[in-house]
């Protein structure tokens, strides 16, 4: 994921010995940054200054951006045994959000020295992820267990607002637009599918993704497009007012794992289970002007059609 400033692009995985890791890279020279070693998952702070990794002991670490760590290991005090932390989030305000195994999400004080309150009864089985809206009143949590629903939360109340049953094995992503008011959710049956988060209704017919499980979504900025990553090693640009698919990306082999976008709406970045981590341009404009450059002629209108899913790239095609 990138920060929110889209100075930074984070990325947490396994490499090419078999251990995992978590790389940042500087996005104005595309350097790495740095590389820590024995991290399994990571989330960064909305303000780009913190960011928060889990371990292979499944313990929370906070640290600053030149890798300094703020907040030794920490796991989450509701824990029957160590090791229990699966999920971690921050909200916008810097508070933290955790999910662990026995299927419980906590809110903690940024600092995690304090915990705020656990939402009940949050899954059956380990918590998977979360999604929090841009004012950070809403938090969207889903487990990996099949069968499994997704819950949406009032965070200030504590309480459930509602509960989306997507049909097919279960839940493996999920995307909840900026206001909070739409949940995307991508699964097992190889569909992305639109709810109401407020009253769980179904909005509208699925996206279909291609073949495999959907591994990941993201709602660009704006709440314009729709990015998704699935098993056919496919990344797929949509419209979300239409549901129009947009551009498709061969991107993969053996499975695309993941999608962001940079906060600006430019950038779109995916990771597969290929090792590799590939960065697209997300406006069309931009891939037009790109394109045009490495052909060295305008492109025609059959080529558009193909390839960028235009009628027309410009008005003298």
């Amino acid at each position: 994921e990138f920060s929110g400033d889209s100075r930074f692009l984070f990325a947490a995985g396994i490499d090419d010995a078999g251990s995992p890791r978590t790389m940042i890279w500087d996005t104005g020279s595309w350097k790495l940054r740095h590389n820590i070693p024995g991290t399994v998952a990571i989330a960064v702070s909305p303000d780009g200054f913190r960011f928060a990794t889990i371990d292979e002991r499944r313990l929370v670490t906070v640290r600053d951006m030149s890798g300094k760590v703020l907040i030794e290991p920490v796991q989450e005090s509701t824990a029957v045994a160590p090791g229990l932390v699966t999920a971690v989030e921050f909200a916008p305000d810097g508070t933290l959000i955790t999910g662990d195994a026995i299927g419980s999400v906590q809110v903690w004080e940024a600092d995690l020295s304090r915990l705020v309150v656990t939402l009940p009864g949050s899954h059956f089985g380990a918590v998977a992820g979360f999604e929090i809206d841009a004012v950070g009143r809403y938090l969207f949590s889903y487990g990996d267990a099949i069968g499994e629903s997704a819950r949406v939360w009032d965070i200030v109340s504590a309480q459930e607002v509602s509960a989306p049953e997507p049909p097919g094995l279960g839940l493996t992503a999920a995307a909840l637009s900026s206001d909070g008011t739409v949940v995307l959710t991508g699964g097992r049956d190889g569909a992305t599918r639109a709810w109401d988060a407020l009253t769980a209704a179904a909005l509208e017919a699925p996206f279909l993704v291609g073949s495999g499980t959907v591994r990941g979504i993201a709602y660009s900025a704006d709440g314009q497009r729709i990015a998704t990553a699935s098993d056919d090693g496919a990344v797929r640009l949509w419209d979300a007012t239409t549901g129009d698919l947009l551009i498709r990306w061969p991107a993969h082999d053996g499975g695309a794992s993941d999608v962001s976008f940079s906060s600006d709406g430019r950038f779109l970045v995916s990771s597969g289970n290929d090792g590799t981590i590939r960065l697209y341009l997300a406006q069309v404009d931009d891939l037009i002007d790109l394109a045009q450059s490495r052909v060295t002629r305008t492109l025609t209108d059959d080529e558009c059609r193909r390839f960028l899913h235009l009628e027309a790239c410009s008005g003298d095609t």
